[in-house]
């Protein structure tokens, strides 16, 4: 990997016919990015170009489920108890360890992060600027409907609280469940993003599986009266939250 930039020739030569989820930053369908899958060839030689039609972001890249044997970073002993993770390799299911791959100007909508779990990310290269939001902060910016903007701008909500950092090559941050945040890389970027779950935020992560099945129940509520309707909430929920549902569950009863 060469120091300052995205070292494109070591993608190639490793990862080349390996797929993975990329973001099209300027193609907003339903209030969020688009999304496709390409090789890791393509997605390199994108970068590579000098003359770019599109501003495309790999995100959510499960690299070390797909290469295991490849231990190309340790989790930083602080994050270690990491129950969500552990899960999912026990289980052989898809963790929640990714790389991200962005060019300068790609970005991150404002959001939190599923199942309102702790994230962590650090920068192997690049710069990002995040702006990160108490939970009680965002009801200050929600339309009539409850919808959250795509992205904060600082001149239509000047008076909403948040915290700007600048992430350099090397720095970990963390973020603490229910706090919304979005992120944009200010030079080519790489980084790696854990979403975990222990027993600081396991009861966060409950609340967060209680709305959802609220939200699920509301919307079938038609067929409330039917034998099938509580078995039906729960596979809705289920397919919603895989298998993550399970680990509370498990979880939070012991």
């Amino acid at each position: 990997m060469k120091s300052d930039s995205i070292d494109c020739d070591y993608f190639i030569n490793n990862f080349s016919q390996l797929e993975a989820p990329v973001a099209d930053c300027d193609k907003i369908v339903y209030n969020a990015q688009t999304k496709q899958i390409l090789t890791v060839i393509d997605f390199m030689k994108y970068l590579e170009s000098e003359e770019r039609d599109t501003l495309l972001y790999l995100k959510d890249w499960h690299l070390k489920k797909l290469r295991p044997n490849d231990n190309f970073y340790e989790v930083p002993s602080i994050f270690g108890s990491d129950w969500l993770n552990e899960y999912a390799q026990d289980h052989n299911e898809d963790d929640f360890m990714f790389v991200y791959i962005g060019p300068k100007d790609s970005w991150t909508p404002l959001h939190v992060d599923v199942y309102n779990s702790f994230s962590w990310s650090v920068n192997v290269i690049g710069r990002k600027n995040g702006l990160y939001f108490l939970l009680e902060r965002k009801r200050k910016f929600k339309d009539p409907l409850g919808n959250l903007p795509l992205l904060f701008e600082y001149d239509k909500y000047k008076n909403v609280r948040y915290f700007e950092i600048i992430q350099e090559k090397g720095d970990a941050i963390f973020v603490p469940s229910g706090w919304h945040h979005q992120v944009t890389n200010e030079l080519d970027t790489i980084s790696i993003n854990h979403n975990w779950v222990n027993a600081c935020n396991i009861e966060e992560v409950w609340k967060a599986l209680e709305k959802s099945l609220k939200s699920v129940e509301h919307e079938i509520e038609e067929f409330k009266d039917t034998p099938e309707f509580v078995d039906q909430c729960q596979l809705i929920l289920k397919s919603m939250l895989v298998w993550t549902l399970n680990i509370a569950l498990i979880l939070y009863c012991t």
